[in-house]
């Protein structure tokens, strides 16, 4: 299934100015459609210019929203990477003691009980030329860290997408609804 939609021009449209009076037709966002109104020429001027300038301060507030949000999970994705990965290399670490304590007693690589839950990590830290495992490092866990920042950057990146699309458009629609109450 495909989820489209379509996003309306918000421009305003002017028309010709007669005499006093110009016709301007102007997005309502409560309305969801165009509406016309008759206003001056210079209200009309000052509100394609004030429109604008909410324009370029929301899209400067959409564009601080998804940066500080993507740098926010960046951060704490990483911090809780590091954690776990810590946590995890300490865990597979004292397994790696035990298996090459049992290693050097004469006990063979297929005769050792690994685990599942670590039988991955470990099987590719097995050296058969050594017959010993080699231990997890600070590499390991700056890995770790860096998975968990790259998920957290995309779940914040994401989260702010839906924020930013809330809140697109507050300035520009504020103006839009003070125009259309002083000219209706």
């Amino acid at each position: 299934m495909v989820l489209a939609f379509t996003i309306p021009n918000q421009n305003p449209v002017l028309g010709p100015a007669q005499g006093n009076k110009q016709e301007i037709s102007v997005y309502d966002p409560n309305l969801g459609n165009h509406r016309s109104l008759v206003a001056t020429p210079e209200d009309c001027d000052k509100f394609v210019n004030d429109r604008n300038d909410a324009l370029e301060k929301d899209n400067k507030r959409t564009l601080k929203t998804w940066l500080y949000s993507t740098l926010a999970g960046l951060g704490i994705g990483g911090a809780a990477g590091a954690i776990k990965a810590k946590k995890d290399a300490k865990t597979v670490n004292a397994l790696i003691d035990t298996f090459n304590a049992e290693l050097k007693n004469g006990k063979k690589y297929f005769d050792l009980k690994i685990p599942n839950k670590y039988s991955f990590e470990i099987k590719f830290l097995y050296e058969q030329a050594k017959n010993s495992f080699n231990k997890l490092g600070i590499k390991d866990i700056l890995k770790g860290a860096g998975i968990g920042g790259v998920a957290g950057a995309v779940a914040a990146f994401t989260i702010g997408l839906l924020a930013s699309i809330k809140n697109s458009s507050k300035s520009t629609d504020q103006v839009t609804q003070e125009f259309i109450a002083q000219h209706k």
